[in-house]
């Protein structure tokens, strides 16, 4: 049963729109966490590269069970993305192996 509801931030589908437009294949993972406590929002892949990604709104910060989430998995650095032009440049900086 599930934990509780999961709702996508107003940005949501702004966010996943721009990274699927720059070439990312994008799994919607938010309602993952009513099951799993902090599990990030959205799951992306491209030429290799996956990004685990937490869609927040401006000034949004993680909450407690996602900061947890990402500490108990050690190497996956969680992305916090608020704006279609950071989407941008978070591409760029994978694609360059800096993400």
């Amino acid at each position: 049963m599930p934990r509780r509801a999961c709702k996508k931030d107003g940005n949501h589908d702004t966010i996943r729109d721009a990274l699927r437009s720059l070439g990312w294949d994008v799994i919607e993972s938010y309602q993952f966490a009513q099951y799993e406590p902090g599990f990030p929002d959205l799951i992306c892949e491209k030429r290799g590269r996956i990004a685990f990604v937490e869609v927040k709104a401006e000034g949004g910060e993680l909450t407690k069970d996602e900061r947890q989430w990402f500490m108990v998995h050690e190497g996956m650095r969680p992305l916090i993305l608020r704006t279609a032009g950071e989407c941008v440049i978070m591409d760029e900086k994978a694609m360059r192996g800096q993400a």
